[in-house]
């Protein structure tokens, strides 16, 4: 496969919808604190899963309508943060046909529990297969994304995990919480990486130039800086090409070759 070269791009020279093919439905804030609008009427579940070492992970999942088997993707929120903070891109996936898994960490949210940020990639694993069993979601077809330290674990999750084929990280850092994301790059085989970053983000813009350059020959890559004013994590979503972005990368790569 192809290495997708390093963009540095201003926001004022972006116009998405002549790059970009796939339509990004529009996003809708949420009504009140802890309910996702949803394209289609589909009902979001408040689930529960148990992970490796017995916490219970608190979380909410959309699942497609009907009965055939569409892709899905995992959440995973950044450091401080909850399941929430993705109401923002949840419509868009769903509208994309995605079945969507948004938790609360280890230590975060309703999830609660002590944190420990090494053992987020095994999480991840365990609720990347729990997706897996779900109904309508086709197994060899999930996906995940994370932002700041759940990228970095979005990432390690997606190279633990010998069936995931992409993983999509928002502000990634080269070592946040011992949690280092290159290193497992460097590892990986047949993966595709999308890597965002805003350029005065010093710590990601460095995590994202070293993902891109360690990606293996055998896997995808596709790095791109943003001139921005501060923005890091699912803050970038706010941008107006990461959306379709986001679409089309999981569009041309969740699926096998």
């Amino acid at each position: 496969m192809k290495k997708i070269e390093l963009s540095l791009l201003l926001l004022s020279t972006v116009v998405a919808a002549m790059i970009f093919a796939v339509p990004l439905p529009s996003y809708a804030a949420p009504s009140q604190e802890g309910t996702t609008p949803t394209p289609g009427g589909n009902t979001p579940l408040e689930v529960v899963i148990k992970v490796e070492d017995g916490l219970e992970i608190q979380g909410t999942y959309y699942p497609t309508e009907g009965t055939e088997k569409m892709p899905a993707i995992l959440l995973l929120h950044q450091n401080g943060g909850r399941r929430q903070q993705w109401d923002r891109v949840v419509p868009a996936l769903i509208g994309a046909g995605y079945n969507v898994l948004a938790v609360d960490q280890r230590g975060f949210g309703q999830t609660g529990g002590k944190r420990d940020y090494l053992l987020l990639e095994k999480d991840g694993v365990t609720l990347m297969n729990w997706l897996r069993e779900q109904p309508t979601v086709d197994p060899d077809r999930v996906a995940v994304m994370g932002a700041s330290v759940g990228a970095n674990a979005a990432i390690r999750t997606c190279v633990l995990d010998q069936r995931c084929l992409v993983a999509i990280a928002l502000s990634p850092g080269v070592n946040f919480f011992g949690v280092k994301p290159v290193e497992a790059i460097k590892e990986s085989k047949g993966k595709s990486y999308l890597l965002l970053s805003g350029q005065n983000d010093s710590e990601s813009a460095a995590a994202v130039k070293s993902a891109l350059m360690e990606t293996p020959r055998s896997s995808n890559a596709l790095a791109r800086l943003y001139a921005d004013k501060g923005l890091h994590g699912t803050d970038l979503l706010m941008l107006p090409d990461v959306g379709p972005l986001i679409l089309n990368w999981l569009e041309l790569y969740n699926h096998k070759p």
